[in-house]
């Protein structure tokens, strides 16, 4: 192997060694937390440490305490038959039919020729940090980047002194990381010598950002998309072709009608010349290594334009957690630099603090802490409201928190009820409030056809 690649071995290992560490700090304050436990059992997967991967499945597995039935396990079962077929360890009694659509994409025994394909080209060529460059200057054009830097001047003092930065990554827009990972992925194809970029996209963002970034890049761009999703998504579709891109129309009535799927068939037909554009879907190597770099754009502006404002480097950086791709893309350029680096989750709580609260604050605080502990529930322990409409992977109800109005005495609770991709997701949106916390009327409801969406959220 070259030094080169040497090199890149090392940083993915380093970088494999600090979410570990993250991952165990958290465990250490939360040893219970099942899904911690099971993010750690991933890492283990994409490290290639099977034995780790093992040791850590059958800490899962006993957390789960033999209910085998959630879907969460059901997922890392999955994995970790592809990596011990044989092991009773993830025996779910489920049938392997039925755990197939929680599989990566890429994850077959015929797909597996084409990705490592890819991850050869992609080593030879050596890309490293010029690669990293020229992506940087092509998003200059491709997506109005760099995001701007704001110097929090008045909170720095009120702090003490501390110099406070904004990161304003939430002016860029929802897309962003998608357009910064697509973007890599297409310049990508264009060194390696690829004459096509094939994408599926069921919304219809993926295929739009593609065709566009194709169409300035300079080649050919083809979009897989299910029939109905084509009809509901008709203007993405227009926005597609205006970018010089074909959409090609996914058969409602084949066996497979998950457009990702038809489109990665596409490319292995003519896997020389045809490169899949996975966005940041999960996929075999060198999508997640290429991926993390392409979003990483966040976190090499802001070392720029913090050296370039205050002479120095920052000293602790906070991102946003779990769910999004932001503190991949602000921490990722400053792992193993011995800054301090935290990502903070949104919580909820019945009893906000409030230390400088006035007078009027304080009572409402006594209100809320004396009903809390009138409930006829612990709300440490949970209780369920609202159930699923189904049962197995892409079955859920969810609610971002429960908040209680002291003026009307009511507990409020906005909740989505989801469904399967190919039972029609988009689901229901509601509202229901409830006197005692624990028995919820709905009052306002909502589905997607009532909106004439795809979806609703």
């Amino acid at each position: 192997m070259s030094k080169s690649g040497d090199k890149k071995n090392e940083r993915r290992k380093a970088l494999y060694d600090d979410l570990e560490g993250m991952l165990r700090e958290r465990l250490a304050e939360r040893p219970e937390d099942a899904r911690l436990h099971i993010r750690l059992a991933e890492l283990y997967y994409e490290a290639g440490r099977e034995d780790a991967f093992l040791r850590q499945a059958q800490t899962v597995r006993n957390l789960y305490r033999g209910n085998l039935d959630s879907t969460d396990w059901q997922q890392l079962a999955t994995i970790g038959r592809r990596v011990a077929p044989e092991s009773p360890l993830f025996d779910t009694g489920q049938p392997a039919r039925a755990l197939d659509a929680s599989r990566r994409l890429g994850d077959t025994h015929g797909a597996k020729p084409y990705f490592d394909r890819i991850n050869e080209r992609y080593n030879e060529l050596n890309l490293g940090s010029r690669f990293l460059a020229e992506l940087d200057r092509a998003l200059v054009v491709l997506a109005n980047r760099p995001s701007s830097l704001l110097h929090a001047r008045r909170f720095s003092e009120q702090l003490g002194g501390a110099q406070i930065v904004l990161k304003r990554e939430d002016l860029m827009g929802p897309g962003a990381p998608l357009i910064a990972a697509v973007a890599g992925q297409i310049l990508m194809a264009k060194k390696l010598g690829y004459d096509e970029v094939v994408t599926g996209s069921v919304y219809g963002q993926k295929g739009v950002v593609m065709a566009s970034l194709a169409a300035r890049i300079g080649i050919k761009a083809t979009v897989f998309m299910d029939g109905e999703d084509t009809h509901q998504q008709s203007a993405s579709v227009l926005r597609m072709w205006a970018c010089g891109a074909d959409v090609e129309i996914v058969d409602p009535q084949s066996r497979n009608t998950d457009a990702r799927v038809v489109a990665l068939r596409h490319c292995i037909r003519d896997p020389e010349k045809r490169f899949m554009v996975m966005g940041l879907e999960s996929a075999p190597e060198p999508f997640p290594t290429l991926s993390l770099n392409c979003v990483g754009v966040v976190g090499r502006e802001l070392r720029i334009q913090v050296r370039s404002q205050f002479k120095r480097g920052p000293d602790l950086l906070v991102s946003r957690g779990l769910g999004t791709a932001d503190a991949l893309g602000f921490l990722s350029a400053f792992l193993g630099s011995g800054k301090r680096l935290v990502c903070v989750n949104a919580g909820g709580s019945l009893v906000p603090a409030a230390a400088r609260a006035n007078a009027e604050d304080a009572a409402r605080q006594a209100k809320v802490q004396e009903l809390s502990n009138s409930l006829r529930f612990d709300p440490t322990t949970g209780h369920v409201i609202r159930k699923p409409l189904g049962t197995g992977y892409g079955f859920w109800v969810g609610g971002h928190k429960v908040t209680y109005d002291a003026e009307s005495g009511f507990f409020i609770i906005f909740y989505r009820v989801r469904t399967p991709l190919e039972k029609g997701r988009g689901g229901t949106c509601a509202v229901a409030v409830s006197r005692d916390g624990l028995d919820f009327t709905d009052v306002w409801s909502a589905t997607k056809d009532d909106l004439a969406a795809v979806s609703i959220e």
